[in-house]
């Protein structure tokens, strides 16, 4: 990353608006539309059953300390700008990647304290990261890395964003779903 990568403040500040911003986008969603079962792929529900799941398990990356990661991966070097990761992670994950372990139950249930539920589930999410984060210096989050399964040596900073261009592509299939425009601008 270069000297204008962003720091771990404005990941986070970036973060909470990104979870609250989309919750209260997705509060209209009809009870029967967020439980609809489509043909292929997951539910309304499901996505972010399986988003609000993902993000809580990011913080285990954060939960190794930083002087354990580097020694094994290397200090990094020249990386591509974030908006280059981000375009290589969504088309890796539009190719198709297995969810393995994070994909989410069928939900049966289908009324309006379930999908509340759940979305409040998906509006807090992201805080064992948030926690997990504040034990790192913003060097650390630009110099250390991480092995990513799709895109390889990523800094933890990259590692960080992963969960937010996680949470896009799955917003981009609710999107198709619903009809309603829950991404920010």
């Amino acid at each position: 990353m270069n000297e204008t990568s962003p720091s771990i403040a404005n990941f986070l500040s970036e973060l909470r608006a990104f979870h609250e911003f989309t919750y209260q986008k997705a509060l209209p969603i009809e009870v029967t539309t967020f439980f609809a079962r489509p043909e292929v792929g997951w539910s309304v529900a499901e996505n972010f059953s399986h988003m609000a799941r993902v993000s809580r398990s990011m913080s285990l990356i954060f939960r190794m300390p930083g002087k354990l990661v580097s020694p094994f991966l290397g200090r990094a070097k020249d990386r591509p700008p974030l908006e280059k990761i981000k375009e290589d992670y969504l088309a890796g994950l539009r190719k198709g990647f297995s969810s393995g372990p994070f994909a989410p139950a069928r939900e049966e249930s289908a009324d309006d304290a379930r999908k509340m539920a759940i979305l409040e589930e998906w509006r807090y999410s992201y805080q064992k990261l948030e926690k997990s984060l504040q034990s790192y210096t913003d060097e650390q989050m630009r110099q250390n890395q991480f092995y990513h399964p799709m895109l390889g040596r990523i800094t933890l900073m990259e590692t960080a964003y992963i969960a937010l261009y996680h949470s896009i592509h799955h917003l981009q299939n609710v999107e198709r779903k619903t009809g309603l425009k829950l991404l920010p601008e």
